[in-house]
Order: C-alpha cells, then sequence, then structure tokens
C-alpha cells in the first residue's frame, strides 16, 4: 500500500506519461489533420480562382494586333519593311502593291488583252494590253467621255512587264537623278502596271504628254469626277505623297471595281487607307 504521499506523486508521473505519450502526440496529430484539410482547401480556392481567372479571359474576345495604314511608312522604301505581296492575293482587283509591297519578278496576269479605245503609240501596241475586265471597263468609260461631253481619252500605257518596269525606273533615275525618280517611278516589283490592271490616260489637249496639266483640261475634269463609275480611281491623287508614295499623277487611273472605286471617290481616301480599315485588315 503507498501512502498518500507516494499515491499523489505516481498519479502526476502517470498524468505527465500520459500527456507525453497520448495528449501531445494526439494534439500534433489533430494540428496535422486540420492543417492539410486547410492547405487543401486553400489549394482549392486557388485552382478555382485561377479557373475563374481563365475562364474569364477566355470569355474575352481574342486581342490580336492588326495594322492600320499608319503602321506603315508608304513614302519611302525600306529594305527591311517591303513585302512580297502574298500569292493568293495576287488577281485580286485589290491587289496593294507600292513602296511596300511587292510583286513577285516572274509575275504576270492572266488574261491580258488590247483595249478597244484610242491610243496615243497605235491601236495596236502590245503596251496597252490590261486584264480583261480592266479592259471593257476602260472602252466603257472612254465611250461615256465621248458621249458625255465629246471628249476623246486616249490611254498611253498599260501592262509592264518586271523587266520592262526596270528599264523605265532606270531612265527616271537617268534623267532625274535618283531622289525625284523614287518619286516619279516605281522600283521593279513595285509598279501597279505590272498587275494589268493600270492605264495612263491622257488627251490631245496635252499633247498626248502625263503632265499636271491634264487635271485642268476637260478631259481630266471629266476622268476624276467619273472614273469611279467604271471601277476605276486615280491612284495618286494630289498632295496625298506620304500615303501613296509618289506625286501626283491624274493620268494614273486603277481599276478596283465599281464598288471600291465608289467608296474611295466618295470618301476622299486613296487606296492604302481602303485597304487597311482601322482596326480590321486584311489584304483583299
Amino acid at each position: 500500500m503507498m501512502d498518500a504521499d507516494t499515491r499523489s506523486r505516481y498519479k502526476v508521473w502517470v498524468w505527465k506519461k500520459i500527456f507525453r505519450r497520448v495528449i501531445v502526440p494526439s494534439v500534433l496529430l489533430l494540428t496535422l489533420l486540420i492543417g492539410s484539410i486547410f492547405g487543401l482547401r486553400m489549394i482549392n480556392n486557388d485552382n478555382e480562382d485561377a479557373d475563374d481567372v481563365e475562364e474569364g479571359l477566355l470569355d474575352q474576345p481574342a486581342v490580336s494586333i492588326v495594322p492600320t495604314y499608319q503602321d506603315f511608312d508608304f513614302s519611302i522604301y525600306n529594305e527591311n519593311e517591303i513585302v512580297e505581296v502574298d500569292p493568293a492575293y495576287l488577281n485580286s482587283y485589290l491587289v496593294l502593291i507600292n513602296k511596300v509591297f511587292r510583286l513577285p519578278e516572274n509575275f504576270s496576269p492572266q488574261n491580258l488583252v488590247v483595249p478597244e479605245v484610242f491610243s496615243a503609240w497605235g491601236h495596236d501596241n502590245t503596251n496597252h494590253r490590261l486584264r480583261e475586265t480592266a479592259a471593257r471597263a476602260l472602252e466603257d468609260m472612254f465611250r461615256a467621255a465621248y458621249e458625255d461631253g465629246g471628249l476623246t481619252l486616249w490611254i498611253t500605257s498599260g501592262y509592264r512587264t518586271f523587266e520592262d518596269q526596270a528599264d523605265t525606273y532606270r531612265y527616271f533615275v537617268d534623267t532625274h537623278g535618283l531622289e525625284e525618280a523614287e518619286n516619279m517611278s516605281a522600283r521593279p516589283g513595285h509598279s501597279e502596271h505590272q498587275t494589268g490592271l493600270v492605264a495612263d490616260v491622257t488627251a490631245a489637249s496635252v499633247g498626248a504628254l502625263l503632265v499636271e496639266e491634264f487635271s485642268n483640261a476637260p478631259e481630266g475634269v471629266w476622268l476624276r469626277e467619273n472614273a469611279h463609275r467604271f471601277g476605276f480611281i486615280i491612284r495618286y491623287p494630289d498632295g496625298r505623297m506620304d500615303l501613296t508614295g509618289f506625286g501626283y499623277e491624274p493620268w494614273h487611273i486603277r481599276y478596283v471595281g465599281i464598288e471600291a472605286a465608289t467608296y474611295i471617290f466618295e470618301n476622299d481616301i486613296v487606296l492604302e487607307q481602303y485597304i487597311f480599315p482601322h482596326p480590321k485588315w486584311e489584304q483583299p
């Protein structure tokens, strides 16, 4: 039999032993269990938040940077920024050719024909060829000019090969110097004449020359005000060299189709602005 003092010390020892061997481990285990449960919930919440964010992003429209005409400098040739036209667009009536966009050297349009119009250099001149749709539209326009006001328009130039344009460009460089020639004649591959959609037009009133004075001649005035009715635009208007890259050429008309030509005429814009509407763009 233990005396009261011994029994009291024994009880204390037992409780200490129980505390060390049972209670402490139990508390630690419970703490770990609670911590694990809480941690899992935190992870799930984080995942849910991440899912919510991802779903929110997916719900948003895709944001893509698309170019506008203001993102390009069409006024100069920059070898690091020149883009060869995608073959899918080569036969489009809206294919954009300028100091940035270039045609392949071997490109030649299909269905080139000599339009039945008055020519400054002889009717059978192959340099007057145009793509058939443009040729027929040119015939209609020349006929209308005569029927409307007795005006006779002449064609001086149509389709040019890459090699033809190289010769033309070299001539301007030789006669005017490189700096001035860059604003007067396109480098080979950068000429719209290679598309078969362009005609240079003049009249007897300006001596069959390609000069700015043509814009004030009756034929030039009529052309400027009516070309869109037949699908043509004055490609290089006055004061737009920063956008087109070339000085004023009232004689240089480009076929783009009646709808596009009418929009360009009525909104007083150039082809670059029509091709690059903001913010959506796709090279037609």
